[in-house]
């Protein structure tokens, strides 16, 4: 009878610790609103899952700030002033994508610097190799398969 009632305890236990953490306690946003707010989820790095967008954070941390971004956006705040307010809570670590000003501006033209230099030197190499091959020596065709060339041609 013991061994029973802690088979049960142990069963619904696990029951309980499957159910979701927390409740959704989402905003119902308009669909202009909500796509807004994923746009911004895209654009944020989350502060609670290493190299994940707060759109891909499965934590439920991050829930709550998307809930609290939602909330947000439905009082009418903007979406420069709700990522402002996040760079001063977490730092510059929370954006997806560097500025595009000042030395988050290398961020963008370092890439595109380098697929200009790749394909240059690229350009350079092939150049150097269409010189440099010796271009290949005319044969003439050898007499005597001329002559059975011709032989099997007047065969027809």
């Amino acid at each position: 009878m013991a061994l029973r009632k802690l088979v049960f305890t142990l069963i619904g236990s696990f029951a309980l610790l499957s159910l979701p953490m927390r409740a959704t306690a989402d905003v119902a946003l308009d669909p202009a609103k909500e796509a807004e707010a994923q746009a911004l989820f895209a654009d944020i790095m989350s502060p609670y899952c290493v190299a994940r967008s707060l759109r891909d954070c499965p934590s439920s941390a991050a829930h709550d700030l998307q809930d609290e971004i939602r909330g947000k956006l439905a009082t009418g705040q903007t979406s420069q002033s709700i990522m402002q307010d996040l760079l001063a809570k977490f730092g510059q670590k929370i954006r997806a994508t560097p500025e595009k000003s000042g030395f988050g501006l290398l961020g963008w033209l370092t890439p595109i610097a380098f697929a200009i230099l790749g394909m240059i030197i690229l350009a350079l190499r092939f150049r150097h190799i269409k010189e440099s091959a010796p271009a290949p020596e005319a044969k003439g065709v050898d007499p005597e398969m001329e002559k059975r060339i011709n032989e099997e041609l007047s065969k027809f």
